[in-house]
């Protein structure tokens, strides 16, 4: 599979998945955090926009702290030996996830449907681009559902039992489906 994907890095696609991959590299990724951290203090508060930091930086730390630790060589000559999980794909679903924590509940669906598409095609490109394997992609998708399941918990606990008024006004609420 991967030496199939590999014919199409000198190709248009290459050329859009390394343009997609971009979207996640350090500037234009703290620029899109930061937007998403506005919003998210915004509409969900103070704990709302830490939660959202927590998730971004701890998913990107344990990442960048997992590949040298984790570190095994690969059969492909292109593919790191520290390659896994995917800074790349750790960082767009980090993102992903925090623009729904972010997201006022009217809009969190769609802001689902865009991030996921985003994810999925950050994972796709590292892999056409034969940066990763398709399981580094997915472990950094792992990694990051993760934390912002840890953080919605942190969201939920800290709000207090409903009708409890402890917690802030704007009380985390998850998507009535």
């Amino acid at each position: 599979m991967l030496n199939g994907l590999e014919r199409f890095q000198n190709t248009r696609a290459g050329v859009l998945a390394d343009s997609i991959a971009a979207l996640v590299n350090p500037l234009p990724y703290l620029l899109l955090a930061a937007v998403v951290v506005v919003i998210a203090a915004s509409s969900r508060g103070l704990r709302g926009a830490a939660a959202v930091v927590f998730v971004l930086a701890a998913a990107n730390i344990t990442t960048q702290h997992l590949k040298p630790t984790l570190a095994a060589p690969r059969d492909s000559l292109q593919v790191d030996a520290a390659s896994w999980p995917s800074g790349h794909s750790t960082a767009a679903m980090a993102l992903a996830l925090c623009a729904v924590i972010a997201a006022p509940s009217i809009g969190r669906r769609a802001v689902a449907a865009a991030g996921a598409l985003l994810a999925l095609a950050v994972g796709v490109s590292v892999v056409l681009l034969g940066w990763h394997y398709p399981s580094d992609a997915l472990g950094g998708f792992l990694i990051a559902s993760s934390f912002a399941c840890l953080a919605v918990a942190g969201l939920e606990l800290s709000s207090g039992p409903p009708g409890c008024q402890s917690g802030s006004r704007r009380r985390w609420r998850p998507a009535r489906g």
